[in-house]
């Protein structure tokens, strides 16, 4: 899982890095994006950012590194603790 280096061969895993001090509680792999959220409940996206949907705030068709969601508008009470995603 990851993007983390581009290669012209397909199907090929690369490890991603999060900032230091960043813990993982919970990944989410799709064909060409990923979901992860760490145990301060900060969900964070990388992959293809097809029309924005990952939710970065960016407008580059591919997210390489792992980069925090868009906070919630208003803030949520409580922090996220797992991923669920589904086709579109």
């Amino acid at each position: 899982m990851g993007f983390g280096k581009i290669d012209k061969k397909e199907n090929v895993v690369y490890g991603v890095k999060f900032p230091t001090g960043i813990v993982i509680s919970s990944v989410f792999a799709k064909y060409s994006f990923n979901y992860a959220v760490d145990t301060a409940g900060i969900l964070w996206a990388w992959g293809k950012n097809h029309q924005q949907l990952l939710g970065v705030k960016s407008t580059e068709p591919i997210i390489y590194v792992p980069t925090q969601v868009a906070p919630f508008t208003p803030p949520m009470t409580s922090a996220p603790i797992d991923i669920a995603i589904s086709e579109f």
